[in-house]
Order: C-alpha cells, then structure tokens, then sequence
C-alpha cells in the first residue's frame, strides 16, 4: 500500500492532504486497492503513532481524533463527487470509497493526481517535464471552456525552455505573429526572448466575421503549489487606457489554472488586485475529457504518471 505522506503522520492532520492522498492511492497504476473505507484509513493512519507521550497514554482518544480527520478527508471526497458526478472517478457511499468502473476522463485524472502527489511526496522530480505537460494541457482547458476550436488555443508558455504553438522565442516576433493569427491588432510587446508575460496560455472564440473584438482568455498555469495566487497573466496584456500599451490590443479574461484542489477553500485570501478566475484540478475535470486532447499529449501524461507512480514509497 501507498505510504502515508509525513505531513500526515502527525496531529493536527490537514483533511484535505489526506483526501488527496485517499484519491492518490485507489487512482495509480502501481497500487493495487480499488476500494477503501473509513476505518481501513484509520487503521493506517494509527498503526503508526507518532513518538508523543499523550498518544501512548491515550491511544483510545488518539484513534479517535484521528477518525475524525479521516471522517473529514471522505467528506471532501463525497462533495467531490457530488460536483462532478460522473466526470470524478471514484464512488462514495456514507463511509467506503471505490473506483469508478467507467470514467471518460482516467488519464487526465491520473496525470492531475500524479501532479500531486508531488507536493505530498517532496523531491519525485525537478518539475520540468510535468510543468511543460501541464502548460499544454491547460491550453485545451481554457479552449474547452469557453468552445474555442484547436485552431484557435496556443501555449504561448516557455516552460521546458521552448515557446509553445510554433511561436518563436523572441517576445516581440512572437506576439505579432500571434496577432494576426487571431485577427486582432498587434500593440507592443517587450523586447527580449523566451517570456511568456505570465500567459502560459491563450484560447479566443471568433466571430463567424472572423473581425477583432472576440473573447479571450488569458491563462497561467503552474505546478508550484506555493505560488499559485501570485500566478496571472501581467497587468499589461489587459490595459487599455493606462500603462503601458500591450502586446496586442484585445481584452482579455485572465484565469490561473493549478494541479491541486484548494483554490475554492473558503479560507484562501486573495492578495489586492487578483483578477484571475481559479482554474483548479476540479473544474478542469468538470469541462475537459480524455477525448478533448491530442493523443499525442495523452501519450506523455500517461507515460509521466507511470514513471512517477514508480517512484512513490509504499
């Protein structure tokens, strides 16, 4: 079985980490369980007390405490599913969780909760070739959203040290060129090479006119768990009448797409001035299936979750 993370070895546990954890163990291909309860996650969680004098004098209440986290951990889990029906790929009841037979959307989950499983599990790999992977897969994201054609979603993102979409690494080269991709007006881009702005990637639904002014998102994405509130597309791709002039002159939406579930916490502060829409592992489950992406991509994820299954301690 899956070892518990070391974050979770200890009170006070966080119920989300372990719901993570719970969704990490019955969704990779290296472990073996295709269903779990309450108590079998209590039992796991006790089995191995940490060395406090309290536990060893009261290991009644320490397993209490701790079924009360683990109660918490499946009641994400069911709100998961809830939120997801049919698109989340386990089934909850009131205190046991399987996997679900058929899921439209397995490599997509797998490949997320393999991302995750890197903030659980610290120094799997140096986050390159998961960063890259996810950069593409947010492009198809934000075009899903709001129904834009392949045609019509770039990664304009440098993550793995190359731009995406055919674009060339030079900033200024690069955003007229995608101006007149998408028919809007070019404006002014920075000089330098290989910097994506904070738009790691951009989706736009023409008009069948095919003439400027249609609606644009404009993503960042990252794996870094710590940062994500600080990751949104510059100020600078949105101004109109102040600052400096952007790099192309449409209005745009900003979102944040990150590989975790904790940007609708009620707890989360938002800094000053945050614009982006969160885009979390969820609600890329919600609107993107397996048979939304290249095979290409598919191909990759599935070879990274693979690898990184492999390195996971048991």
């Amino acid at each position: 079985m899956l070892a518990l993370p070391s974050d979770l070895r200890h009170e006070p546990r966080d119920s989300l980490e372990l719901a993570d954890w719970i969704e990490l163990l019955l969704s990779l291909e290296s472990t073996t369980e295709d269903r779990i309860s309450e108590a079998d996650i209590t039992d796991l969680v006790v089995s191995e007390p940490p060395d406090d004098a309290e536990a060893e004098m009261d290991p009644e209440g320490y397993r209490s405490s701790a079924a009360l986290e683990v109660s918490d951990a499946f009641r994400y889990l069911r709100t998961r599913e809830g939120w997801l029906g049919e698109r989340y790929p386990l089934v909850t009841d009131t205190d046991r969780v399987q996997v679900r037979d058929s899921f439209a959307s397995a490599e997509l989950h797998r490949f997320l909760i393999a991302l995750r499983a890197r903030h659980l599990f610290s120094e799997l790999d140096d986050g390159n070739v998961p960063g890259r992977l996810f950069e593409e897969l947010a492009v198809h994201a934000f075009g899903q959203y709001i129904g834009a054609n392949p045609k019509n979603r770039v990664r304009f993102g440098v993550a793995g040290g190359g731009r995406g979409g055919g674009l060339p690494p030079g900033n200024q080269r690069a955003a007229a060129i995608l101006s007149g991709r998408m028919n809007e007006e070019a404006g002014n881009a920075p000089p330098g090479n290989g910097e994506d702005l904070g738009a790691d990637g951009i989706a736009w639904r023409p008009f069948g006119d095919g003439g400027a002014g249609q609606l644009v998102i404009l993503g960042g994405a990252t794996i870094a768990k710590k940062k994500w509130i600080s990751i949104e597309p510059e100020p600078r791709w949105r101004r109109h009448s102040e600052g400096p002039e952007p790099p192309i002159r449409f209005l745009a939406q900003p979102v944040t797409a990150v590989a975790f579930v904790s940007t609708l916490e009620p707890d989360v502060q938002w800094p000053p001035g945050f614009r982006s829409i969160p885009f979390d592992r969820l609600r890329i489950l919600s609107i993107l299936g397996d048979h939304d992406l290249p095979p290409d991509l598919l191909t990759k994820m599935r070879s990274y979750s693979t690898q990184l299954g492999a390195k996971l301690p048991v």
